[in-house]
């Protein structure tokens, strides 16, 4: 996915500039579509198999807001709910065979979601300079990674505790 704004550089001439947003920020540009902060055309790219891509345009304006928007520190959100999570906690209402197949399972979805999260980062040979478009998207992507690698621990944790409790 690709933000694009225009900055003029000359009475005559606009400056188009890409940048790569990662897909877990969408929501976040999502409400600036929404209050109409940026718009956007969509295009479609053909190649091979039809693409839909959406390509948002922002007014200098609408950038600066959208800066001001990106340096502002907010506090800490809440920790999301995990609907699995309030099961275990009162898992001890399952036989422990339902448990044990229900642990399982969520393991399972948790090793395929790491392992398309590390096929994502094998773009990248190494960490991406600093300023480029690109670290934003390695940075989520390794917060990502590191996320499921607790998931995944704890998960496994709880499957070794049934299996020698």
């Amino acid at each position: 996915m690709s933000i694009a704004y225009y900055s003029k550089f000359s009475e005559t001439r606009t400056k188009l500039i890409i940048c790569k947003i990662n897909r877990a920020l969408w929501f976040r540009l999502e409400e600036y579509i929404y209050k109409k902060i940026i718009y956007y055309n969509v295009y479609i790219e053909i190649s091979g198999d039809v693409l839909e891509k959406k390509l948002y345009k922002i007014t200098e304006k609408e950038k600066d807001e959208f800066l001001e928007w990106l340096e502002k520190d907010i506090p800490m959100e809440k920790t999301p709910k995990d609907i699995f999570r309030l099961k275990m906690y009162f898992s001890n209402n399952l036989d422990l065979d339902t448990r044990l197949v229900l642990l399982e399972h969520q393991l399972l979805q948790h090793q395929e979601r790491i392992k398309f999260l590390y096929s994502q980062m094998e773009r990248y040979s190494e960490v991406p300079p600093l300023h480029s478009n690109d670290f934003g998207d390695y940075i989520v992507l390794d917060g990502a990674i590191i996320r499921e690698q607790g998931s995944i621990k704890w998960l496994t944790n709880c499957i070794n505790h049934h299996k020698n409790g």
